[in-house]
């Protein structure tokens, strides 16, 4: 689908910084496949991501897309995220959203303080200092993926919602 191309440029660039970072930071950086403390809350993504998740269960077979739509129609909103499966790992992990991509990885927030840089429990901030290229802006990528939200939803889907559920989007069917 073409009119997700800028998504899917703002996420090839954040994955290039994970992968940057990891390197920068080594051992410091314990988040990856398999890490799921973050996914014990049911999040809401923008439109531009939930297309890309239901295009994500489209490409699957059709018996694990049912799967992942059941487990959707099941979940509860207070839950963990339905995409995540029994061990622990993400049913679809290549398709998983930005703030999804974000977790583990030192992020620069601003605050009525001024800026500082937050991090998993798993991956502290502290000690030997960080280095800045390894660090994310949170608000800067927000801005950018609002925008590209934005584009989309005015180009694809102008009367879409603000925010749509992992499992909404789950149970998106395209045409």
């Amino acid at each position: 689908m073409e009119a997700l191309t800028s998504y899917r440029q703002l996420v090839a660039k954040v994955d290039a910084h994970w992968i940057r970072s990891a390197q920068l930071l080594g051992d410091r950086l314990h988040c990856g496949p398999g890490c799921c403390d973050c996914c014990r809350q049911h999040i809401s993504v923008f439109p531009v991501e939930a297309v890309s998740i239901a295009l994500a269960v489209e490409a699957l077979p059709v018996d694990a897309a049912e799967d992942l739509r059941s487990r959707a129609a099941r979940a509860p909103a207070d839950g963990p995220c339905p995409l995540l499966n029994t061990d622990g790992r993400c049913a679809l992990y290549p398709a998983r959203p930005i703030i999804c991509r974000t977790q583990g990885l030192p992020l620069l927030i601003a605050t009525d303080g001024g800026n500082q840089v937050a991090a998993c429990p798993l991956n502290p901030a502290t000690g030997e200092p960080l280095p800045a290229a390894a660090v994310l802006d949170l608000d800067r990528l927000n801005r950018i993926l609002a925008a590209v939200n934005r584009i989309f939803v005015r180009t694809v889907m102008p009367k879409a919602p603000e925010r749509i559920s992992i499992a909404a989007a789950l149970e998106i069917r395209l045409p």
